[in-house]
């Protein structure tokens, strides 16, 4: 895995996903350009839907995330004149930090891990290096005609969830 000449951007080197790209771009590519954001810089999302304000923090959340979808298709569309690629990894269940911490709140813990991975047509849960893998990929050469795009990453759990 090559990266002549480019330069690699990483939002949000801090431990986990980005972190994991952060160090498989810099041993391809000759620049790699990472940020941090604090931990405080995180919104946790996880509610009691029983509170008449739960559906607010979801629909916030959901709200969100179609941003970041819209803002990739639109960098896509305006700067692909200039040669500019944008895409993204949706990834679903991936262990690291955020994760942890939610599932260390469970009563049964490991229980609550195992049926989390057990949701998974692959039965297991995401690492932070299975998507690092999907972003350097994505901006290989051999992926020069992807652009705008969101890249679903869940172990199968998307279109095993719109099965009967």
């Amino acid at each position: 895995m090559r990266f002549a000449g480019q330069t690699a951007p990483v939002a949000g080197a801090s431990p986990g996903i980005a972190a994991a790209t952060a160090t498989l771009l810099a041993k391809a590519a000759p620049r790699v350009v990472a940020a941090q954001r604090s931990p405080a810089g995180f919104k946790d999302i996880a509610c009691d839907l029983s509170d008449p304000d739960a559906p607010a923090q979801v629909v916030a959340a959901a709200k969100d995330k179609a941003g970041l979808h819209g803002l990739n298709c639109a960098v896509a569309v305006d700067q692909g004149t200039a040669g500019v690629r944008c895409t993204a990894a949706a990834p679903g269940w991936i262990d690291m930090l955020l994760n942890d911490d939610f599932a260390a709140s469970m009563p049964d813990h490991a229980g609550f891990r195992g049926r989390i991975g057990g949701l998974r047509p692959l039965r297991r849960t995401g690492k932070p290096f299975d998507v690092a893998q999907l972003i350097a990929w994505l901006g290989l050469a051999v992926a020069a005609w992807i652009t705008g795009q969101a890249w679903t990453i869940d172990g199968g759990r998307m279109p095993q969830s719109s099965l009967p």
